[in-house]
């Protein structure tokens, strides 16, 4: 049983995946958003990618080919980005993560170059921001998102129009300094012969609010009387 099904169950009608990854690698603790990207002079939220990133080596997994950054970025191993250029993605879809010194290279950060419609209304995102002069855009789901399946949080939902532009490798608009990277099917299938474990969540296409654990967590109190019954909640732990 893979990752995605121990958690999100029936992945059967899944069409794609997201990378999930659960290990987390800190900067330098020195470091701000601003020693590696261009701020939106009105906003100040990060807009383009100036630089490659830097970690300490201390920080990164011995045995583990994918990991989060701390900038909420993917990143691979050398053996797990050479695994995916063998599968055919480009070169063009990967930044190098450096050392201090720019002597050794520690890992490599997804930037996929195919960019994905947005795809907020498909999972009931709220947008609670937006600056005129950089055109950045912030949204913001209701805790029920989160709290389903155990607190892993929905599924993915994307749009017929986004399946329809996928490429193997993808990203979503407006996603800059925190690439959400969506995998092809047949590109996660290739991985997971190889990495059995890999963490990812299933994507499918729809919209959250017709998925069951969203729909119970959001249902209406009913009354009953003088009696509200509420819905009943599932552990929230393993």
């Amino acid at each position: 049983m893979t990752y995605a099904e121990k958690k999100w169950g029936d992945c059967s009608k899944a069409v794609a995946y997201q990378f999930n990854f659960v290990k987390l690698v800190y900067r330098y603790s020195a470091d701000c958003y601003d020693d590696y990207f261009y701020l939106c002079p009105k906003c100040k939220n990060e807009v383009e990618q100036k630089k490659d990133y830097e970690y300490p080596k201390s920080s990164f997994p011995k045995n583990k080919d994918y990991y989060l950054l701390d900038t909420y970025d993917s990143g691979v191993s050398e053996k797990l980005k050479n695994d995916l250029l063998e599968f055919g993605i480009a070169e063009s879809n990967f930044r190098p993560i450096y050392s201090r010194k720019h002597n050794e290279i520690l890992g490599y950060q997804v930037t996929p170059k195919n960019m994905l419609p947005s795809i907020t209304e498909n999972n009931a995102e709220r947008q609670i921001f937006y600056c005129e002069h950089c055109k950045t855009k912030k949204f913001e789901v209701d805790d029920s998102y989160f709290d389903a399946y155990n607190r892993l949080g929905c599924p993915v939902y994307i749009s017929k129009e986004a399946f329809d532009k996928m490429e193997h490798i993808n990203c979503l608009d407006g996603e800059v300094g925190s690439y959400t990277v969506i995998i092809s099917l047949e590109l996660y299938n290739y991985l997971i012969e190889k990495y059995p474990r890999l963490e990812c969540r299933p994507v499918f296409i729809g919209n959250v609010k017709n998925d069951p654990e969203y729909k119970r967590l959001n249902q209406s109190a009913v009354k009953n009387d003088d009696e509200i019954i509420w819905p009943e909640c599932k552990p929230q732990f393993e």
